[in-house]
Order: structure tokens, then sequence, then C-alpha cells
């Protein structure tokens, strides 16, 4: 009857330590992609803020032009 009982036990525990490897590993995974998803941020508003600084300096030419016309 132990050994029954042992036999039965046996494979829920390798069920249990599967499920700990594959918590474990969904543990790092998000904390990877977060840290490309950080990057690839960072780089966006960097990409943004010169587009936006681009978009400033022809507006500003443009009032500039229409005053030197103007005149």
């Amino acid at each position: 009857m132990n050994l029954a009982n042992q036999s039965s036990l046996i494979p829920e525990i390798m069920i249990q330590q599967q499920t700990t490897k594959t918590s474990s590993n969904n543990k790092e995974v998000p904390r990877r992609y977060s840290r490309l998803r950080t990057i690839s941020n960072k780089h966006d508003q960097e990409k943004e803020q010169q587009e936006s600084n681009t978009r400033r300096c022809r507006s500003l030419s443009r009032i500039r032009t229409v005053k030197k016309s103007a005149i």
C-alpha cells in the first residue's frame, strides 16, 4: 500500500517541480521584455523630441518669413 501511495505521489511531485520551473521562467521573461520596452520607449521619446524640435524650428522660420515679407 505504501508503494501504491508513493507511486501516485511521484507524478504529483514532478508536476509541482515543473510548475515551479515554469513559474520561475515566467518571472524572468517579463523583466527582459519590460527592459526592452523601456529602451524602445526611451528611443521613441528621443525621436519624438527631435521631431518636435524640427517642427518648432519650421514654424519659427515660417513666422520670421511672414514678418520679413510683411515689412
